[in-house]
């Protein structure tokens, strides 16, 4: 049997129950567990048929053994979290205020989310949901240019602790991630130990030192998917200029017209030859602004590029370039609902 050892944060004297995660002893308040955790007060009133874990108290009375008791303090067991979260929520419940006002590093946050929801601590499970959700939103207008850290950490928490709506942001942050952030050299050896389970990480060192997350076979293989479905959709877009017919000039019934004035006849000649040297120079433009390269890593990217293009200075019309702004800034937000479907987090006939 493993040594047991008392936690140097969390041992009250006058605690009334000690709580046992792995190897370590809690000495706690049982009111306060019991008002704050739905898991706990069904563990402490005996009801734990919802439980994961028993008291060794209470398997003692039904065995006949002698019950475990430390310092005059029956103890209970609590399974499917790992110390490290255990001790991170507990500081929290301690430190609210704190938090709220300097959210906590995602590492934190995880530990929180994790423990809150395996515990059912409904305060701390809800404040750390709003985090997660506010670090990873749905809204298009809210996606971040920048990369973003903790991607593949965060699909295992959506998947563990039910938190589905920011699946989408992180399956796309991998999505325009090179290897989509995985060492492709690791699913060569998908037998080996995955040491970075969170159970198996006791302290802040163990943390730091376990190997990168990584990826389910089956989210690799949603991935790979997704991301040939949108290079597809972006050369769709890129492949020729937008055709007149889609895009029309407002200009273009003045180029002939005498009458239009001159600025207005001016601007609607310079549009037009710009729009007649989109067969050669289209292609040009977007490889040197490297907007080609960026869609083919980034499609929802390489729209807002699009997007951002000083056309005007190349020429184009005031209404040619509102129009186009406008198509493209379309088809960025239709890529981005039907991006729920191409990950398979919605099915086809679903409401998009």
């Amino acid at each position: 049997m493993v040594a047991r050892k008392r936690s140097a944060n969390f041992w009250h004297l006058d605690g009334s129950v000690v709580v046992q995660v792995q190897n370590t002893l809690f000495r706690l308040h049982r009111s306060r567990l019991m008002q704050q955790s739905d898991y706990f007060s069904a563990l402490f009133s005996g009801n734990n048929e919802r439980c994961v874990s028993v008291s060794l108290a209470a398997r003692a009375s039904i065995s006949g053994e002698e019950a475990d008791v430390v310092d005059s303090c029956p103890v209970y067991v609590a399974r499917g979290v790992s110390v490290l979260d255990f001790e991170r929520l507990l500081t929290a419940l301690d430190a609210g205020i704190a938090y709220a006002i300097n959210p906590p590093p995602f590492p934190v946050l995880a530990s929180l989310l994790r423990a809150a929801h395996t515990l059912k601590f409904k305060t701390i499970l809800g404040f750390a949901t709003h985090l997660l959700r506010e670090q990873w939103p749905q809204d298009l207008s809210r996606l971040s240019a920048e990369p973003r850290a903790h991607a593949v950490e965060t699909i295992h928490l959506a998947q563990q602790c039910e938190v589905p709506e920011v699946l989408k942001n992180a399956y796309y942050e991998l999505l325009r991630t090179p290897n989509f952030g995985q060492d492709l050299t690791v699913y060569l050896h998908a037998e080996s130990a995955d040491d970075s389970h969170p159970l198996n990480i006791a302290t802040e060192d163990d943390e730091k030192n376990a190997p990168p997350p990584r990826l389910a076979a089956s989210d690799f293989v949603r991935l790979v998917r997704a991301k040939d479905a949108l290079q597809k959709e972006w050369m769709t877009v890129v492949c020729v200029a937008p055709l007149p017919s889609v895009v029309p000039c407002p200009l273009a019934p003045f180029v002939n017209d005498k009458n239009a004035g001159e600025e207005k006849l001016k601007s609607a000649k310079t549009c037009a030859e710009t729009r007649a040297g989109d067969e050669v120079e289209w292609t040009l433009r977007l490889i040197d602004n490297r907007v080609f390269e960026r869609g083919m890593a980034d499609p929802i990217g390489g729209l807002q590029s699009l997007v951002e293009m000083d056309w005007a200075d190349m020429g184009y019309c005031v209404g040619c370039v509102r129009e186009r702004r406008d198509a493209w800034t379309e088809q960025r937000e239709k890529l981005w609902k039907r991006l729920d479907v191409l990950l398979g987090l919605k099915g086809d006939d679903e409401d998009m």
